[in-house]
């Protein structure tokens, strides 16, 4: 059996949050302990309410976001932060979800249409 085509193991990104004076008075955990695998050919799709973490699950399977832990694997090698070496495999693509989800459907109805 091949490896996944994404594998996501316990990721997590945690963001300082810092008083006036600079000082790390805490964390946003923006991400923790997430953990998914995708196979070659099947069709995901990353749901969930404002704030909740996908736009900075994409940022980390680019390389754009180094992750606080965890691990993502493409094609079963580990992608590295700032790496561009999978650039050509793994793109976004954006959206408008205005124009491309109908508010009168819930989540399951617009992924089965």
């Amino acid at each position: 059996m091949s490896a996944p085509m994404l594998e996501i193991r316990n990721l997590a990104k945690f963001f300082p949050v810092r008083n006036a004076f600079g000082r790390q008075t805490g964390e946003v955990r923006a991400v923790d302990d997430v953990s998914f695998a995708i196979e070659r050919g099947a069709v995901y799709g990353l749901a969930g309410e404002s704030g909740s973490g996908k736009s900075t699950i994409a940022r980390m399977i680019m390389g754009l976001e180094t992750p606080t832990s965890g691990q993502i694997l493409i094609d079963g090698q580990s992608v590295e932060a700032g790496a561009r070496a999978h650039g050509k495999r793994v793109q976004m693509v954006f959206q408008n979800p205005g124009s491309s989800l109908n508010p009168r459907r819930t989540v399951g109805q617009s992924i089965a249409v």
